[in-house]
C-alpha cells in the first residue's frame, strides 16, 4: 500500500513525491500480467492483471522476498514454522535448543550485512568461545533511488508502537 515496507511512512511518501515530480507513475499494488514491445525508450507496453494496458519506457517491479523453505521439511524435524519464518531467539536458537537460524529466514532484518554478522555471531557463540547476540536495534539501512533514503534504528511507526506517542 506504499513505497519502501519497513521505512517511515513518511521519508517513503518523500521519495516517492520526487519520483512522481521526475516523471516516474507509481502504481501500488499492481502485478503486471505480461509487458511486451522492443526494448527500446517508449516501446513497451505493460497489461496488468486487470487488463489494464500501460504504456512506457521501462518497468520497475519490486515484488519482495519470501525464504524458501519448501523441500527442506523442517515439520518433520520438529522445527516451528510460522508462516515464511523460522522464529529465533535472541540467541538464533529455533524451538529446538540444538538447531538454529540466521539471515533472512528469521524475517528480523533481511539484510546481507546483518544475515553475515548474525552468522559470525552464532559461530563466535558455538565455536569461538565469544558468546555474543546481534543487536538489531540501530541498523543501517540504505535505498539507492533517486532521491536516496537512509535509515539508522527504530521507523517513527516502530517507535510510536514500542514507546508510545509523544
Amino acid at each position: 500500500d506504499h513505497l519502501l515496507r519497513g521505512f517511515d511512512r513518511e521519508a517513503s511518501e518523500a521519495v516517492r513525491a520526487a519520483m512522481e515530480a521526475s516523471g516516474i507513475e507509481i502504481r501500488l499494488a499492481h502485478s503486471p500480467a505480461a509487458i511486451t514491445g522492443q526494448c527500446a525508450p517508449g516501446e513497451l507496453t505493460v497489461t496488468t492483471q486487470s487488463g489494464e494496458q500501460i504504456p512506457c519506457g521501462g518497468v520497475l517491479l519490486a515484488t519482495g522476498r519470501k525464504p524458501f523453505l519448501q523441500g527442506l521439511n523442517l515439520e518433520a524435524a520438529g522445527v516451528a514454522v510460522e508462516g515464511n519464518r523460522v522464529p529465533v531467539d535472541a540467541d538464533q536458537r529455533t524451538n529446538l535448543p540444538h538447531v538454529y537460524a540466521v539471515g533472512d529466514v528469521t524475517e528480523r532484518i533481511c539484510l546481507t550485512p546483518v544475515a553475515i554478522d548474525e552468522g559470525r555471531a552464532l559461530a563466535d557463540t558455538l565455536w569461538g568461545g565469544k558468546p555474543r547476540r546481534v543487536d538489531h536495534t540501530l541498523v543501517a539501512s540504505a535505498v539507492f533511488s533517486q532521491p536516496e533514503l537512509a535509515t539508522v534504528g527504530l521507523s517513527e511507526e516502530e517507535a510510536i508502537e514500542r514507546h508510545g506517542a509523544e
